[in-house]
């Protein structure tokens, strides 16, 4: 077996910390998260395949790990997760239009997630309506969070994007495990700020030890 080329490993490293993210951001806003009127923040996420491809896969495991951590029906987790699956990969083939592409997830989901609301949670609420409120709050998360996440990013130096170990990895997924084994919410928060900062500190001694 061929050893993985560090540009390989890199993507690897960025794809499981999205993942992370999506997941610890979903369960840890929950119930917004969840249920017939939702705006789920993580889905700004959906347009990092704009920037880079191993983002499509960490999306579609990162809506699966919290779904079924947020306890949704079996519906939910398949066809949440596959809406999520096809708006990455459209998102990722239509990011020369950027807009279009910031699209996508707000199609999918409000049509998909909309349906699965209406006939698992809520079928006293009309067909449409649901998959209107889906969309809108995916909206915001893709069409106002997620342009000023992509920008922020924009702006950040290819070698700091690059530069993730795999100890940030264990450190992510860490903090996902930590807020369902009865951590407070402050305690969760606690958790991502120490994942943050170890961050920072590998990036700059990386810097120094590079001079």
């Amino acid at each position: 077996m061929s050893a993985l080329k560090p540009q390989d490993t890199r993507a690897l490293a960025r794809g499981a910390i999205i993942a992370a993210l999506y997941t610890a951001l979903t369960v840890l806003l929950a119930p917004l998260s969840y249920g017939e009127v939702q705006i789920r923040f993580s889905e700004a996420f959906t347009l990092l395949p704009i920037l880079m491809p191993e983002a499509v896969p960490a999306l579609l495991v990162g809506c699966l790990l919290a779904n079924i951590l947020g306890g949704c029906t079996i519906f939910d987790i398949v066809f949440g997760s596959l809406a999520t699956l096809l708006a990455a990969l459209c998102t990722r083939r239509l990011r020369e239009k950027f807009w279009l592409a910031a699209l996508m997830p707000v199609l999918f989901n409000g049509v998909i997630v909309g349906a699965v609301v209406h006939f698992c949670y809520s079928p006293a609420i009309a067909l449409p309506l649901c998959m209107l409120s889906v969309a809108a709050g995916e909206a915001v998360a893709c069409l106002v969070v997620g342009p000023l996440l992509i920008g922020v990013l924009r702006r950040v130096p290819a070698s700091v994007l690059n530069y993730i170990p795999f100890p940030l990895d264990k450190a992510a997924r860490s903090a996902v495990l930590c807020m369902h084994r009865g951590r407070t919410l402050p305690e969760s928060i606690s958790i991502c700020q120490e994942v943050l900062f170890m961050r920072i500190a590998l990036i700059n001694e990386n810097s120094q030890a590079a001079k």
